[in-house]
């Protein structure tokens, strides 16, 4: 491991880490990728503990299992899966709950939200650039349990550069070994941020009732919304809009405070602009932000309904399962809000999302007879 790396300076942590996701992704090509909220994950917990709440959880775990068994799909882990795990208090059930994740998503997690935000950006503004190669944006979503809260590796070291790179490499290696579980420990001492969303949730809601005279048409307010996450993105904007720069202009000089907000500018009002053009053709390459803000702008529409805390966490599971998965099960008010004819979401993405327990029971009963479709995922 550390010969090879070292064989390979030119090779940042950054880049080794990528490549490595990429990897994943296109190994996981012909697999199923099946999204599983936080409750599903409880029943199955308990039938695997021999407590089903009902019968058909003992089918669900069986037929699931099944299918990661014979590697005809995976169920992955997320970033706001692995937070609702971490406010698990019993540390019996929360190791079962991490290790029936473990089993059933076979090491595949899928990169948290602020890299998706930022890759998918990257992934837009690169689009139809000559000379940069731009891979598929499904399969640049993908990592291990280890870097599911965000990519973390030793820095500032006492070594020299170069051997500080050998080691951050050899770290993303072993850290792609960790199984969900192991991590449990140094994940423990996070911050609970439920009580964090309650008060966003409010913020939001007189932000809503503020703006109320403004909304027109859903589409406008699906907009608006998107437009708006976006603009809090302008240093993604600028950095990838001046790494553009370098790589036609040959200059390795760092931008000037006034680059960069040219940059910031230039690269927003492009991504601006698309948005208000097309906003589902924008929404399906900036699936985080377009699935996010359809939800949000659902209930601005709905002038009756207040945000909660647990929206927010909802639409948090929504945007990677709906964004990035074949199927996603989750609860019935979410369910109903994805596949509503307003929203759409599900039928846009091509995503089968359900609530129903026996009927993803039977969904998964038919992929079982179905041929096998992949290779075993490494």
């Amino acid at each position: 491991m550390f010969s090879f790396h070292r064989a390979h300076p030119e090779v940042s942590a950054e880049l080794h880490l990528q490549r490595r996701s990429k990897a994943l992704g296109q190994a996981l090509a012909n697999t199923r990728k099946i999204y599983l909220d936080v409750r599903f994950w409880l029943h199955l917990r308990d039938a695997e503990r021999g407590r089903p709440r009902h019968p058909v959880h003992t089918q669900l775990l069986e037929r699931f299992t099944a299918l990661a068994d014979r590697h005809l799909a995976v169920f992955p882990l997320s970033d706001a899966i692995a937070l609702e795990v971490l406010k698990q208090k019993d540390l019996g059930t929360r190791q079962a709950t991490a290790r029936l994740i473990d089993r059933l998503g076979q090491g595949v997690a899928l990169t948290d939200e602020e890299l998706r935000c930022r890759t998918e950006l990257a992934h837009f503004l690169h689009l139809g650039t000559p000379d940069i190669l731009v891979h598929p944006l499904k399969e640049l979503a993908w990592t291990c349990p280890m870097f599911v809260l965000g990519a973390r590796y030793p820095q500032q070291t006492p070594f020299p550069p170069e051997t500080e790179r050998v080691i951050q490499k050899a770290f993303i290696d072993r850290g792609w070994t960790i199984p969900f579980e192991q991590l449990l420990d140094s994940l423990k001492n996070l911050e609970d941020p439920v009580d964090d969303l309650a008060d966003v949730a409010d913020r939001l809601n007189a932000l809503n009732r503020e703006h109320e005279h403004e909304l027109r048409t859903f589409q406008k307010a699906v907009i608006d919304e998107m437009v708006g996450v976006v603009d809090l993105m302008r240093e993604t904007i600028a950095d990838v809009r001046h790494r553009q720069y370098q790589h036609f202009s040959g200059s390795t000089a760092a931008p000037t405070p006034d680059e960069w907000e040219r940059h910031a500018q230039h690269g927003f009002s492009i991504v601006a602009n698309a948005i208000t053009a097309a906003p589902l053709q924008v929404g399906l390459r900036l699936p985080t932000p377009y699935i996010k803000a359809k939800c949000y702008a659902a209930v601005r529409w709905n002038r009756g309904q207040k945000l909660s805390g647990n929206d927010i966490y909802d639409f948090t599971h929504a945007a990677p399962a709906v964004g990035y998965c074949d199927a996603f099960f989750t609860d019935g008010p979410l369910a109903r809000l994805l596949n509503s004819n307003q929203v759409n979401l599900a039928q846009e993405f091509g995503c089968f999302v359900e609530s129903d327990e026996q009927a993803i029971a039977d969904y998964a009963a038919q992929l079982l007879v179905e041929p096998d479709p992949a290779p075993t995922v490494d």
